[in-house]
């Protein structure tokens, strides 16, 4: 759900995930990829619905701002996971490569906000525990995507065995590093959750620096 808009998939449409993928011919390179018009708009006020555009596309991934304390380069390669999300209108492929750039970010923001000692120190699930016990993240300090309160202690599978947690943060620690090896190590299954990633990473990052880091 985006504001008064819901977006649905267009049954009439189907999903070819599993066709070889090829570069595009040249005559075809501004066309839109075939599987980002499986999703419908449709206006919750009045019922119309309308086929998905480019510009939904750009709304989804655009609007996001990261706090005045963000450096520079953070932002600089955020605006890449935000262009690469938007090119995947062209190139479905693109989606999957913005959610690893934005999971980039993500750590490349840890890095530079918790100044890692060691190279253990350094390890992405280690310093998202980190940010989560230092109270730098908190399930109140998401705005852009939506998070459920856990309510109460939750078990969830984690490659070293069965985890409990007990907050949306404590949460995020054991899924985030297994979806971003995931995406690094290479896999075949297509999905567009470029823009979703992208909110979360501007949360976690807006979080990281809502106040202006140590010298």
């Amino acid at each position: 759900m985006i504001g008064p808009y819901e977006i649905r998939r267009n049954e009439a449409l189907e999903r070819d995930d599993e066709r070889m993928e090829t570069i595009k011919p040249l005559a075809e390179i501004t066309e839109p990829d075939p599987r980002n018009l499986l999703w419908i708009i449709i206006d919750q006020e009045t019922g119309a619905d309308r086929r998905n555009t480019l510009k939904d596309m750009y709304a989804a991934v655009a609007d996001f701002e990261l706090g005045p304390n963000v450096p520079e380069e953070i932002r600089s390669q955020f605006a890449v996971a935000q262009n690469l999300a938007v090119y995947a209108w062209f190139c479905y492929h693109f989606h999957m490569n913005a959610e690893l750039q934005a999971f980039a970010c993500i750590e490349f923001a840890l890095r530079l906000r918790l100044k890692p000692a060691t190279r253990s120190e350094e390890h992405f699930k280690t310093m998202l525990l980190q940010a989560v016990k230092s109270g730098l993240m908190k399930d109140n300090g998401f705005r852009y995507f939506p998070v459920r309160q856990v309510q109460g202690p939750r078990t969830v599978p984690t490659p070293s065995g069965p985890k409990v947690v007990y907050s949306h943060v404590e949460l995020l620690v054991e899924t985030l590093p297994q979806m971003r090896n995931d995406l690094a190590h290479g896999a075949t299954t297509l999905f567009d959750g470029g823009p979703g990633m992208i909110r979360l990473a501007a949360d976690i990052i807006n979080q990281l620096f809502a106040t202006a880091p140590a010298p």
